[in-house]
C-alpha cells in the first residue's frame, strides 16, 4: 500500500498533498496552501522513511499553522528542492 498523500495530523487534517510541475501543495475542499521556503517557517524531515516509500514530514507555516504529511517518493523529493 503507498502513502496517503494527505495530511495525517493537526491543521489542514486530511487534506490532499499535491505535486505539479514540482510545485507542493495542501489542498483541501476550503483552502489551498502553497508549501514553499516562503510559506513554511520550519520543517523536520527527520521522521524519516518508513516501508515502501512512505515519507511522514512535519510542517510549520508561517502563520502558525502546524501539519502533519505523509507522502510518497515523488512528493517528497518536490518538497525537498522546494524548501532548500
Amino acid at each position: 500500500m503507498g502513502a496517503k498523500n494527505k495530511v495525517i495530523a493537526g491543521d489542514y487534517l486530511g487534506a490532499f498533498v499535491t505535486s505539479t510541475s514540482g510545485s507542493v501543495g495542501i489542498t483541501s475542499t476550503t483552502a489551498y496552501q502553497p508549501v514553499t521556503k516562503a510559506m513554511v517557517a520550519e520543517h523536520d524531515l527527520s521522521y524519516g522513511e518508513t516501508s515502501k516509500g512512505i515519507h511522514i514530514v512535519s510542517l510549520t507555516f508561517r502563520n502558525g499553522r502546524k501539519s502533519l504529511l505523509e507522502v510518497d517518493d515523488r512528493i517528497y523529493r518536490d518538497l525537498l528542492t522546494s524548501l532548500f
